[in-house]
């Protein structure tokens, strides 16, 4: 009697337990309902990629011009975690994450730090949205004047860590 009690006791803990630490499956770009506003601030939520949408965008893509060859290496991450406390992000993704390397005469003259965190997502599986910081890029600083109404705007920081291009890799039909 003890060992079935023990069990039945078990099964409604772990019952409870994965209930109270589920997460609520939500698709990019499509219809997910009525979500709370504050929905990508709890932790709640998973953006998973149900159609496996990247996966078409996974793998090593070249461009090659003679002796110089530029690679772009695209990763699929499962269920990355954001959470970012400052600007109230917290909740799981799947995405794409990118590497790029640089040849010359068959040496690497550059390569990118490998990313452990996605940069692009898909809402439709022909194309892939998202940054890459681009990390071959020399710093350079640019003064912008003073606005009137706004005052000094002080020295913007254009490129190395602080370039964040937005950009858009296609899928080719």
């Amino acid at each position: 009697m003890k060992t079935i009690t023990f069990k039945i006791l078990f099964f409604n803990i772990i019952f409870i337990f994965a209930i109270f630490n589920s997460q609520t499956i939500i698709v990019r770009g499509q219809n997910n309902g009525n979500l709370p506003e504050d929905f990508n601030s709890t932790g709640q939520y998973y953006y998973k990629d149900v159609y496996n949408y990247l996966d078409n965008f996974v793998g090593t893509w070249e461009y090659v011009n003679g002796n110089e060859k530029f690679q772009i290496i695209l990763t699929k991450i499962i269920k990355y975690h954001t959470n970012i406390p400052n600007i109230k992000l917290n909740f799981y993704e799947d995405g794409i994450a990118v590497r790029y390397k640089k040849f010359q005469n068959g040496n690497l003259v550059f390569e990118s730090p490998l990313p452990n965190e996605p940069s692009f997502t898909s809402q439709d599986g022909q194309k892939l949205e998202g940054y890459i910081v681009d990390y071959g890029r020399v710093t350079v600083d640019v003064n912008w004047p003073t606005v009137p109404t706004l005052g000094p705007q002080g020295v913007f920081k254009h490129g190395g860590e602080y370039f964040h291009p937005t950009c858009i890799i296609e899928k080719c039909l």
